[in-house]
C-alpha cells in the first residue's frame, strides 16, 4: 500500500451556482489558481461521502502542480441538499457540470510564456479530468455524457460497471426505499440503518446523508449506466482493487475490456484505492491527464 506522509488539511470553500444555490468544495494545489502548467482534476465522491474521501489522493496530485477540486455533492459534506434535492443520476450529473462552469475549471489557465512556446492550453490543461469514486463514477459518467466538452478525461475508481454488483444486490435499495417512504418507518429504522452503514465503513455519514444515499441508489439504473458507459467519448481510465468487498473483480475487468482505456489493478486496498494506493493512483492519474498513460 502506498500513501503520502500526511493527508490534505485544506479547508472547505463555499461557492454559488445560478439562483444562489450553494455548494462546498476543497481546493488543493498552487496558491495562484489562475496560473497553472499542470492538469486540473475534479474529484467526485461516492455514496455516502464527502471531500474527506480524497484527502490522501489530493496531496499526491497537488505535488505534481495540479489544481485539485474535491466537490461535495448535494446532501453531503457542507453542500445543502436544497442545492439539488433530486436523487436522479441525471440531476447530480448536471450539478457536476454546473460546478465546472461556476469555478471556471473549463477555461485555459496558461502560465505566462513567450509566444513561441507551447502553453498548457495545447495539452488540454484548460479542462479538468473527472475522477469518480464508487457511485461517484456513475455520476461522473453521466456528467461526461451530458457535457463532454467540459472535461479532458474520465477516471473510474472502484466504480460500478456494466452489470449489477453484489453490493447493490445485498442492499436491495428500491425495496428499502419503499419501506422508508412509509409513515414513521424512517424514525424506526434510523438506528439500524446507521449501524449498517458503520459496519460497512461509513462512520462519518450523517442521518441526512444516509437517507439521501438510499434515495440516490434506488434511483440508479444499472442498465442505463451501462449504456452511458458505452457512449462515453472521452479517454477512460479504470482503477480498482482485486479484493473489493462491494464490486466483483470480474465486473471491473469486463467493463474495462469493453469500454477500453488504461487499467490499474491493485492487489490490496479494498474499495478505496484513492486512500490506500494514493501515491501510485495519483501518479497514474497525472500521466493519464497529460496523455502519457494510454
Amino acid at each position: 500500500m502506498t500513501t503520502p506522509a500526511a493527508p490534505s488539511t485544506a479547508d472547505r470553500d463555499l461557492a454559488r451556482l445560478p439562483n444562489d444555490r450553494i455548494f462546498s468544495y476543497v481546493y488543493d494545489g498552487p496558491a495562484d489558481r489562475q496560473l497553472v502548467d499542470a492538469p486540473t482534476f475534479l474529484l467526485v465522491h461516492g455514496l455516502p461521502g464527502s471531500a474527506r474521501d480524497f484527502r490522501w489522493l489530493a496531496p499526491v496530485l497537488a505535488s505534481h502542480g495540479a489544481r485539485v477540486v474535491r466537490v461535495e455533492m448535494p446532501g453531503f459534506g457542507e453542500t445543502p441538499l436544497s442545492t439539488e434535492p433530486g436523487p436522479s443520476v441525471e440531476a447530480r450529473g448536471r450539478f457536476v457540470g454546473d460546478v465546472v462552469r461556476a469555478l471556471e475549471l473549463d477555461r485555459p489557465r496558461p502560465t505566462p510564456r513567450t509566444r513561441h512556446d507551447r502553453g498548457p492550453t495545447d495539452r488540454g490543461f484548460g479542462k479538468p479530468c473527472l475522477v469518480g469514486h464508487s457511485m461517484g463514477g456513475v455520476v461522473s459518467t453521466m456528467a461526461a455524457t451530458l457535457a463532454p466538452e467540459l472535461f479532458s478525461g474520465l477516471a473510474l475508481v472502484s466504480s460500478p460497471g456494466l452489470r449489477i454488483h453484489r453490493g447493490l444486490r445485498r442492499a436491495r435499495p428500491r425495496a428499502a426505499e419503499a419501506v422508508l417512504s412509509l409513515p414513521f418507518a424512517e424514525r424506526v429504522l434510523r438506528k439500524p440503518l446507521r449501524k449498517m452503514f458503520e459496519r460497512t465503513g461509513f462512520q462519518h455519514a450523517t442521518d441526512l446523508g444516509i437517507r439521501h444515499t438510499m434515495r440516490c441508489i434506488a434511483a440508479t439504473d444499472t442498465a442505463a449506466h451501462a449504456e452511458r458507459l458505452r457512449r462515453v467519448e472521452l479517454p477512460v481510465l479504470h482503477a480498482f482493487c482485486a479484493r473489493d468487498p462491494f464490486i466483483e473483480r470480474a465486473i471491473f475487468e469486463e467493463t474495462a475490456r469493453e469500454i477500453g482505456g488504461p487499467v490499474l489493478r491493485f492487489a490490496e486496498g479494498g474499495h478505496n484505492p484513492q486512500k490506500f494506493q494514493a501515491v501510485e493512483l495519483g501518479e497514474a492519474l497525472v500521466r493519464f491527464a497529460t496523455g502519457d498513460l494510454v
